[in-house]
């Protein structure tokens, strides 16, 4: 596992975020076990993807990211004089312009009732923008506290700054301040029972039961969608949505038009 190895090397001599390395390293090492990338064939690599099809396009699409970053690295740094990756093209999604979002009335009911905790986590998803991994990898340092924001680092090691809801501030600030013991001794927002940084598996275990119980079946990641979609159906600039949800590419963004300036500050101030 040499290549490997110096490739996850070059990775983080580039500053990529350990999330990065990690899931490079889970793609690649089961495929290095099997093939010698010195001379794997594109219709190798084909089959290989092919034998994912159960999975999301997303996870596969992941894959093959992987691979060609993986293949671009070796000819660059003379491991190969061909990429047999180049073939070797993303998967388009079914419908991809069309985007699962919860409506404010859905949003109502996940929230009525739930422990301070889950109220603040699904409002960050809904009332900011935030991905699930941005949620959950929060810490005290993220908090501006003068301008009640909060700086974000999201997908690539990108900074960018979300203006919070004056309510949803409080909440913030009234639950962090809570003396519970064990929260005493982490930086994160979420923890789990032991103390520790709550993960996303903890995460699914506690939106699922709560799907359950209201006989939804939205995924996490349709908070997300739905403020995107409150945004700008509020009269939000398509590049103002851009910046603050993060997004590379505004053709990203443009995704949520089907249906940060002080008139943003105004927007995420309207309550559901």
């Amino acid at each position: 596992m040499y290549l490997l190895e110096q490739f996850l090397q070059f990775h983080q001599n580039r500053g990529h975020s350990p999330r990065t390395i990690q899931a490079y390293s889970e793609i690649l090492t089961p495929f290095l076990g099997e093939f010698d990338p010195l001379l794997v064939k594109y219709k190798e690599l084909e089959n290989y993807i092919g034998r994912f099809a159960h999975l999301s396009v997303n996870t596969r699409n992941q894959k093959i990211a992987c691979l060609k970053s993986f293949f671009k690295w070796m000819i660059e740094d003379e491991y190969r004089q061909n990429d047999p990756t180049i073939p070797l093209h993303s998967i388009k999604a079914q419908n991809q312009g069309e985007v699962k979002y919860i409506p404010e009335e859905d949003f109502r009911k996940i929230i009525f009732k739930v422990k301070p905790r889950d109220h603040i986590m699904y409002s960050l998803g809904y009332k900011c923008g935030l991905r699930l991994s941005e949620i959950l990898g929060l810490t005290k340092n993220c908090l501006l506290i003068d301008s009640k924001i909060l700086k974000i680092q999201g997908k690539g090691n990108k900074i960018r700054y979300v203006p919070v809801p004056d309510l949803l501030w409080k909440e913030i600030i009234d639950f962090l301040s809570f003396p519970v013991p064990h929260l005493l001794s982490t930086v994160y927002f979420f923890i789990s029972g032991k103390g520790n940084p709550m993960n996303k598996p903890a995460f699914y275990s506690i939106w699922r039961s709560r799907m359950r119980k209201l006989g939804m079946s939205y995924n996490p990641h349709a908070l997300r969608h739905g403020c995107a979609t409150k945004w700008l159906n509020g009269g939000a600039n398509i590049r103002e949505v851009q910046v603050l949800l993060g997004h590379s590419s505004i053709t990203t963004t443009q995704r949520y038009t089907h249906i940060i300036s002080e008139q943003l500050r105004e927007l995420v101030n309207k309550e559901v």
